[in-house]
């Protein structure tokens, strides 16, 4: 317990002697701060704006890789009445188009 006491005022001192020593210098660092608190406030605004801006731009890089190529209902009805191999993927869960037309040998 003693010892404990003892590192307990060790440790106080270690911190309260420099603001002890540095009293007549604090309020300088004080009004130094002060001045510089808009900078402070610019410079932590600024580094979060650029972390913004490099997260979005991973983001958009992210989603480009995956843009599908497309191609338009002319050119598939070409390839496929050309019987070109096509695999098409229909992502809007409609079973029929609107006008009828189904997709010859598809999976469902």
């Amino acid at each position: 317990m003693a010892l404990d006491a003892l590192g307990a005022l060790f440790w106080s001192a270690t911190y309260a002697s420099p603001g002890y020593v540095f009293s007549d210098q604090l309020d300088r660092v004080a009004s130094h701060v002060a001045r510089m608190g808009g900078v402070l406030m610019f410079s932590v605004a600024a580094g979060f704006g650029l972390y913004l801006a490099h997260r979005f731009a991973n983001w958009l890089r992210f989603v480009r890789q995956f843009k599908l190529a497309r191609i338009t209902p002319e050119q598939l009805r070409a390839k496929l009445e050309g019987g070109e191999d096509v695999l098409i993927v229909d992502l809007q869960g409609r079973r029929d188009s609107p006008n009828g037309w189904r997709f010859p040998a598809r999976l469902e």
